[in-house]
């Protein structure tokens, strides 16, 4: 895929040669793989050209994903097909209908790629949605039950005795003890994080639960728990727009940046261990790259709309 973009820039620009455009052909003819990959590339970036001309570029983006999640099971099951062709890019990539599904489409509570979103709960609890954040609540005389569906969210929980207030994932359930916590979703688990007060987390799969304590993180996955670890207070400051780097490897940080953006971020292994430190915008993507590329060793080359790709400096863009 990388490859495939980096022939359609050099073939889009208009100036390449007769013996480019040859070269070209034969990668293209060389390889079913290669001509999958170019058709796509191309597909996608012809999409991507009438963003350029809307006044809202981020919502007009953000439509097109949610176009794309609305797909039909059958064709679901095409895309599937493919993907076993072409590999980890449509693993990671945002215009296929792989990061959600329909639940998300109709969540009470839920935000776009790059959106930050405070809600307060009908019980006066509050809420920080995360980028690409998804959930539904049920709340009623007995409990206050909140389903994260995908993404982060921060929570304030307010007192209610009557009510305990339970965060509920595939890998498990999160019962506040009066307190300010973070849940997130990956792929196979769920990271919770503990600012202040105390949660219990019970497993989905088992009778197993433990209380985590302020300033705790807990991973909850198939399996038994595993030990706590220290919480990187640090990181709720995604709900004031903001990632704190505080000696993160770069590989790290893109991957944090990467969800704020509509797009596909490629990094040079060579360079992916260097030492971030320092506070970047995630409402801004660009501008956050520009930081790095000032205060690293680092070339930004965006040579399509949804494809930036990172190196070393002293590296050929």
């Amino acid at each position: 895929m990388e490859q495939a973009a980096e022939w359609y820039a050099e073939l889009r620009c208009g100036e390449a040669a007769p013996a480019q455009r040859a070269a070209w052909h034969q990668w293209v003819e060389a390889d079913p793989a290669h001509r999958v990959a170019w058709e796509a590339v191309q597909s996608i970036s012809l999409r991507f050209d009438p963003l350029h001309k809307l006044p809202d570029r981020r919502r007009a983006a953000d439509d097109l994903l949610l176009a794309h999640q609305r797909v039909r099971r059958r064709a679901v099951l095409r895309s599937l097909g493919l993907l076993a062709g072409i590999g980890a890019f449509w693993s990671s990539w945002r215009l296929t209908p792989l990061p959600t599904w329909g639940a998300s489409l109709v969540a009470d509570y839920r935000s776009g790629i790059g959106e930050l979103r405070h809600v307060q709960l009908p019980d006066g609890s509050r809420v920080w949605l995360n980028t690409t954040t998804a959930f539904d609540i049920d709340f009623s005389g007995s409990h206050r039950l909140v389903h994260l569906l995908m993404g982060e969210v921060l929570i304030e929980t307010a007192h209610d005795a009557e009510r305990p207030f339970i965060v509920r994932t595939a890998q498990g359930r999160f019962r506040a003890l009066g307190t300010e916590f973070s849940v997130r979703l990956h792929d196979q688990a769920t990271e919770l994080t503990v600012f202040a007060g105390a949660v219990e987390v019970s497993r989905a799969d088992s009778s197993e639960n433990r209380v985590v304590q302020a300033g705790r993180r807990q991973s909850v996955a198939v399996g038994p728990l595993p030990p706590t670890a220290p919480a990187d207070l640090a990181r709720r400051a995604w709900s004031g727009g903001m990632l704190l780097a505080q000696d993160i490897p770069l590989g790290q940080v893109l991957d944090e940046l990467s969800s704020y953006w509509f797009g596909h971020i490629a990094i040079d292994p060579a360079v992916a261990q260097l030492n971030v430190f320092g506070t970047l915008p995630v409402r801004d993507v660009d501008a956050a790259l520009s930081i790095l590329a000032s205060s690293l060793p680092i070339n930004v080359d965006r040579r399509m709309p949804w494809w930036i790709t990172i190196s070393a400096s002293n590296s050929k863009p």
